[in-house]
């Protein structure tokens, strides 16, 4: 039923806005999309991506002091422990100088990812030695007068051969020659 009218006199006062909830509209949110170029192996026969990041705030406010870290691993039974250790740490050493992302704007990180081969977790398919590299990326930033814990964002890639839509991804073989693969997909894992 409707609501019963306020006597003559009375009107509605909408009460103020908390400046914590003000804050919180104005938060930026940031998305990172991953874009592989080619990856496989280099002649060290370390794994090795090359990539296109896009990240984009899609939220109502600016993000300042943005972190942004880079970790390479690869696929194995450990995995989600290993996504899980990785972004409970801070990002120590951002790949690039920490920089801000307007409210609606993006910005674009392209470049290589390696990891030798003795940290590769190693797959034995036929007898044949394969490996399924996964990049994790992380953002950290501020905003507002935001001085507490900062904001995050994560991501993490699963890369592989692009066998054609609806065929599981590929993993790269480590016996023969190096080889950088150019029809490369990834899935997202985390």
């Amino acid at each position: 039923p409707p609501a019963p009218p306020l006597p003559a006199g009375l009107v509605t006062v909408r009460a103020p806005q908390s400046p914590a909830r003000s804050l919180e509209a104005l938060k930026p949110e940031l998305e990172i999309l991953l874009v592989p170029q080619r990856a496989g192996t280099d002649p060290s026969m370390s794994a090795a991506i090359e990539y296109r990041i896009v990240v984009r705030n899609t939220g109502r406010g600016d993000a300042r002091d943005v972190r942004f870290g880079i970790y390479m691993t690869s696929a194995s039974a450990r995995q989600a422990a290993d996504l899980q250790t990785i972004f409970a740490n801070p990002v120590e050493q951002p790949v690039v100088a920490p920089f801000e992302i307007h409210a609606g704007s993006q910005i674009e990180l392209s470049g290589t990812a390696m990891l030798p081969r003795a940290n590769l977790n190693v797959m034995t398919i036929d007898g044949k030695p394969w490996f399924v590299p996964v990049l994790a990326m992380e953002a950290e930033y501020r905003w507002g007068e935001n001085v507490g814990a900062p904001g995050t964002a994560t991501a993490a890639h699963m890369i592989g051969i692009n066998r054609g839509e609806g065929a599981k991804l590929a993993p790269f073989r480590l016996d023969g020659e190096p080889r950088m693969h150019p029809k490369v997909a990834e899935r997202r894992v985390a």
